[in-house]
């Protein structure tokens, strides 16, 4: 867009050759849609349920959003490690 607003329904993709990725440049008090799959020899898995998450609002102190933060890539690679697996094991 010109006026440089992000459409809502804006899609980006990230890919990371761990099993980990940060996402960033995200706004406070904002919610997103995030889903992940996973990618093996075999190919590409298919796309997890879609999960909202929210970003923490302004008035939230640095240190909240670090344990946040944690919080919510451990969740993310546990999911992608539950998802290989399942890819593994149904091979």
């Amino acid at each position: 867009m010109q006026d440089g607003s992000v459409d809502e329904r804006s899609c980006r993709y990230k890919e990371s050759v761990d099993n980990e990725v940060v996402l960033s440049d995200l706004r406070r008090g904002t919610e997103y849609e995030v889903q992940v799959r996973a990618r093996t020899m075999a190919g590409y898995g298919t796309f997890s349920a879609a999960t909202l998450v929210r970003t923490m609002p302004n008035d939230t102190p640095d240190s909240q959003l670090m344990v946040t933060g944690v919080l919510v890539a451990m969740g993310t690679l546990l999911l992608i490690f539950i998802i290989a697996m399942a890819v593994f094991c149904i091979r």
